[in-house]
């Protein structure tokens, strides 16, 4: 799996069911988290390069970081539940991050 991110737009009242793909290879943390910003609520990543990302950044954008050890799928799978939760409280300028 390439590394990469995935945005979210949170529903009015109908969750967050607006997930797309966002793999921008090449593209540095800080420049990615302010492509995201005003298209997307939180930006979800695996990268392990935003493990040193401290529990705020400064974009109105919410950051969620899965640390599964892995990103195969079967690594990936047990955190989705708290992946989702994680994206419905996630406020902007906010780190939440998911699993070890």
């Amino acid at each position: 799996m390439r590394r990469g991110c995935f945005g979210c737009r949170r529903g009015g009242g109908r969750g967050h069911d607006h997930y797309r793909n966002d793999q921008r290879s090449g593209i540095k943390n800080g420049k990615l988290l302010e492509r995201a910003v005003g298209e997307f609520d939180v930006l979800l990543t695996v990268d392990k390069e935003f493990a040193t990302v401290g529990d705020h950044v400064p974009h109105a954008i919410g950051l969620v970081i899965l640390r599964a050890g892995s990103t195969d799928f079967d690594a990936l799978r047990p955190h989705m539940a708290a992946v989702n939760l994680a994206i419905g409280r996630v406020k902007p300028n906010e780190v939440v991050r998911v699993g070890r």
